[in-house]
């Protein structure tokens, strides 16, 4: 699919929308999300590419008339930076950089503010080009298939029309989103999936488990509704109803670290220790409060097994990952005293005792200063941002950014709906009206890189280069180790064709953080510019040694001319 068309949005997890905007320089900034309350990011690479290098399928802007389709997706993009290095001297320019960035996970409230807490809407599957899905399976109608005969689903209960009541108003509205969304797409798994949340936040479990069945129906791949299947029979005791649902998410989608998580809780309870170990296995090295949970249920594991050394490192590295997990220090001192080290033992379950209360009393404050209102506002914003995805991943964007917009006035501290307007805005050519919401985004999360880096995006977009610079050195001394702002900062030199010195420096840590191929080609163009073309040569040589048969990586290559 060429660049600039409208193309559906892909799962947002771990990934963010495609498309090319100031752009094609740089192409992915691939981040993982860590399932945590708030947010937290893993950088997992960003595609650099310097010069004429391209990604497979997208052309400069200047290639393509008007830039980016009126239909085009969103993404982190259009720029006017870029460098055609392998053409254009130091200090001219052309083509265009772009990021992508996923939205960030937000806080997320309950429709029924003492319930479950809500999916991310970024759970939502999304369709993929032609009906069918990559590893991810078929969303929509698989093709030389028919749907399967789906039970009735009754009409959500309404609340009382033209009721005052604050929190009756706000429940209507989560209603009629969910009713807008089966209205829109009957047969569509994504929206049978937030229509199946809301249920769930009404209270009405029973309905939401046959709307989360009806997604596995026509997508038997589902992870997002398996997931929420399997919550509810843990939820009821059932634990191996369970397994069985938390085990065709995870092979639905295999790095899904909560699904693990959950599915080593359900074996445990069954006492099925050592393939609690196999499933935690993956989860163990991701450095985020996933890794810390892991190690907790493999550390219940080991006790369950009798390896009580191996249960004692695990619940200290536990511990060290995540100091405030409780249960934690309980199953420390448990291990201890089976090892015979009583005085240990004894203060670690002191430790256990002591924090078990102070939650105690931490809980007792948190329901007294409850604001129902307020937490069921932030609910029904993400109802409407998960029906935004549904709606963009459908190409309908104009319905999208009418529930994003909503979503961000709903909740004034949500910080994903007001990325993916920015990123929707940016991609349309709205710059100004991109830039306000990216500076809000800032606003709120001053030492956010991700942020920090759209914004410098767009102004550098705008031609406000001053700015952009302010904006990528506020991103590397937020993050020092965030190898796309160091990519950043290296392409925005090399493009002005001044501080190359600055820009090697930038462009050897962002090889050394993420070694890339096309890291390693920023690297080479670099170098290029800098007149050393032995050692773009050595770089280039690296990028190819990872991407061998990348055209355009071989482009820079040639470029560089024969070695003499």
């Amino acid at each position: 699919m060429r660049c600039g068309a409208a193309m559906p949005f892909e799962r947002l997890r771990g990934t963010a929308i495609p498309s090319c905007g100031w752009r094609c320089v740089g192409h992915l900034l691939g981040l993982v999300r860590a399932r945590t309350h708030g947010f937290g990011y893993v950088v997992a690479g960003l595609l650099i590419v310097a010069g004429a290098i391209w990604p497979a399928g997208c052309r400069p802007a200047a290639e393509r008339p008007g830039g980016a389709a009126p239909g085009a997706e969103p993404s982190i993009g259009n720029t006017q930076a870029a460098f055609d290095v392998a053409s254009t001297p130091p200090g001219e320019s052309s083509g265009r950089l772009e990021f992508h960035t996923p939205p960030p996970e937000t806080g997320a409230g309950a429709l029924s503010p003492h319930r479950a807490e809500m999916p991310s809407p970024d759970a939502v599957k999304r369709p993929s080009p032609m009906g069918t899905g990559g590893a991810g399976g078929q969303t929509g109608r698989a093709q030389g298939t028919d749907l399967p005969e789906l039970p009735g689903l009754p009409e959500i209960a309404q609340p009382p029309q033209g009721a005052a009541d604050p929190a009756a108003q706000l429940r209507r509205e989560a209603y009629d989103v969910a009713e807008e969304l089966a209205t829109a797409f009957p047969n569509q798994p994504d929206a049978l999936a937030v229509r199946g949340w809301v249920y769930h936040r009404l209270g009405n479990t029973s309905e939401a488990s046959r709307c989360w069945n009806a997604c596995v129906k026509l997508d038997p791949r589902f992870a997002e509704a398996h997931f929420q299947l399997g919550a509810v029979a843990l939820k009821a005791g059932k634990f191996a109803e369970a397994q069985e649902c938390f085990q065709r998410a995870v092979q639905a989608d295999p790095k899904r670290a909560d699904a693990r998580l959950r599915l080593a809780e359900a074996l445990l309870m069954e006492g099925k220790a050592q393939e609690t170990l196999v499933v935690v296995g993956p989860v163990l090295a991701e450095g985020s409060a996933a890794a810390a949970e892991a190690r907790y249920f493999s550390g219940r594991a080991c006790l369950v097994l009798r390896q009580y050394v191996e249960a004692q490192r695990h619940f200290e590295e536990a511990i060290r990952l995540a100091p405030a997990m409780t249960h934690a220090y309980h199953g420390l001192a448990t291990a201890l005293a089976r090892l015979g080290r009583s005085d240990q033992a004894r203060r670690y379950q002191a430790e256990f005792e002591k924090r078990k209360q102070d939650d105690q009393q931490a809980e007792k404050k948190r329901l007294m200063a409850l604001d129902d209102v307020a937490e069921l506002r932030a609910a029904v914003a993400r109802t409407h941002a998960a029906a935004a995805q549904v709606f963009g991943a459908h190409g309908q964007l104009r319905v999208a950014e009418k529930h994003w917009r909503r979503a961000a006035a709903l909740d004034p501290q949500d910080t994903e709906a007001r990325l993916q307007l920015a990123i929707l805005f940016q991609q349309q050519g709205r710059l100004q009206e991109a830039l306000v919401w990216s500076e809000e985004l800032v606003e709120r999360q001053p030492r956010h890189a991700v942020f920090l880096l759209h914004m410098g995006v767009i102004h550098a977009e705008i031609g406000r280069l001053e700015a952009a610079e302010g904006a990528f050195r506020r991103a590397v001394e937020a993050a020092p180790d965030h190898a796309p702002a160091h990519a950043a900062l290296a392409q925005l030199y090399l493009r002005a064709g001044r501080n190359l010195d600055q820009a090697r420096h930038h462009a050897e840590r962002a090889v050394h953080l993420a070694a890339t191929a096309p890291n390693y080609a920023l690297l080479a163009a670099v170098c290029r510019a800098q007149g050393d073309v032995p050692a773009a040569r050595r770089a280039i040589q690296q990028a190819l040694r990872l991407e061998p048969h990348n055209a355009q990586i071989r482009a820079l290559e040639q470029s560089l001319g024969e070695p003499k």
